[in-house]
């Protein structure tokens, strides 16, 4: 401070306006020149007239100093109320403002452990700055879920499954061909599996190269197996226009496709393009609701190209046998290349219901059908 309170602006007063005490006029103790106040006339520089400037100076340095420290201005350090316990509410803390003296902020300022306050929060006793580093290790009071980093100053590690939100970018893993990189080594198939990835891909049988069943293992397929001599379709594959997929125990797969009851509607139409030329049959499982006496269902197998039939069965109702009781049916068609199989729910006057299985196509066993 000047002699003449803050005439020379000593203390800074105009860097916080918001402070109330900073408007304070710079050029209210002047008693020189053009700017004399007349009020101060014969007065040289006694503290009885001189003094409230230089309070007024004072509180202003005081919370720019607070400021500087990350303090609330015009409040004590780090306030608390008569347990001990800090204050956060905002009413609790404009009371205390209202009651606050300049000697306690200053007793605080002084008296306060700012060290330890800075020592957390930028790294430690060990802690230094070093200018050529990009990233400084700082924040011990920042706190994690993880074990002790082991490196001064620095929180403990984080747990990502707890602490970390949304997926890594890509960009931040190390997804190198080398031994830090994550590769299919380090990744197993599935929580209950102690097979990596790497190991079932090395397993796999290619599917452009091929592979060795050996003479151990058990091949399992629950699936259909489509191959040059074979096809298989199910319900899966069935047209569901016109038709419903409905829930049938006395199938497979717990369900099947059900024609209405009079209109007529395709149950499968399928091409077999990729088989190898030759005599086939179509086996084919259905199941009919009534055993109507007028034609019920088209099997039959179709030029693809031309539409034309290469050969076709048409089954009436009482060749079900039983109603609402799956039979298996017969078609032997010669297969050029170009043949669809079709299995056709026909226009009924009475109420018939049917219902599809499945449908395997073979080669023709000659000992079975020799025609």
């Amino acid at each position: 401070m000047a002699d003449n309170g803050s005439t020379a602006n000593a203390v800074g007063n105009s860097i916080y306006p918001d402070l109330i005490l900073t408007r304070y006029p710079q050029t209210f103790d002047e008693r020189t020149g053009a700017k004399s106040n007349p009020n101060l006339l014969r007065q040289t520089n006694l503290k009885d007239y001189n003094m409230a400037e230089h309070v007024n100076s004072l509180q202003d340095a005081v919370m720019a100093i607070q400021r500087m420290l990350g303090e609330m201005a015009q409040m004590p350090a780090k306030p608390t109320d008569a347990q001990g316990n800090p204050i956060t509410d905002s009413t609790a803390l404009q009371n205390l403002a209202k009651i606050s003296t300049v000697k306690g902020r200053i007793d605080a300022i002084e008296t306060h452990d700012w060290y330890a306050d800075f020592d957390k929060r930028y790294g430690g006793d060990t802690w230094t700055f070093d200018e050529e580093r990009t990233v400084n290790p700082t924040i011990q009071g920042h706190r994690h879920l993880g074990a002790a980093s082991g490196i001064p100053g620095m929180p403990e590690k984080i747990v990502l499954t707890q602490e970390v939100q949304g997926k890594l970018p890509k960009a931040n893993l190390d997804l190198s061909k080398t031994a830090t990189g994550i590769t299919g080594a380090d990744i197993y198939v599935e929580p209950t599996s102690t097979t990596k990835i790497s190991d079932a891909i090395n397993d796999k049988i290619s599917e452009t190269t091929g592979g060795t069943i050996s003479q151990s293992a058990q091949l399992k397929v629950l699936g259909k197996m489509n191959t040059r001599w074979t096809r298989e379709f199910d319900s899966l594959d069935a047209s569901t226009t016109g038709n419903t997929s409905v829930q049938d125990g006395s199938t497979l797969l717990n369900k099947a496709i059900e024609s209405g009851a009079t209109a007529a509607s395709d149950l499968l139409n399928v091409n077999l393009s990729g088989m190898y030329y030759g005599r086939y049959v179509a086996i084919v499982r259905l199941s009919a609701s009534s055993l109507a006496s007028g034609s019920v269902v088209e099997i039959s197998a179709t030029d693809s190209s031309t539409g034309a039939v290469i050969n076709k069965q048409t089954l009436s109702g009482t060749d079900f046998d039983t109603a609402n009781k799956y039979k298996t049916f017969y078609l032997i068609f010669n297969h050029d290349g170009q043949t669809k199989l079709r299995v056709r729910k026909l226009s009924t006057t009475a109420s018939v219901k049917v219902r599809f299985d499945y449908a395997i196509v073979e080669p023709v066993h000659p000992a079975v059908f020799d025609r």
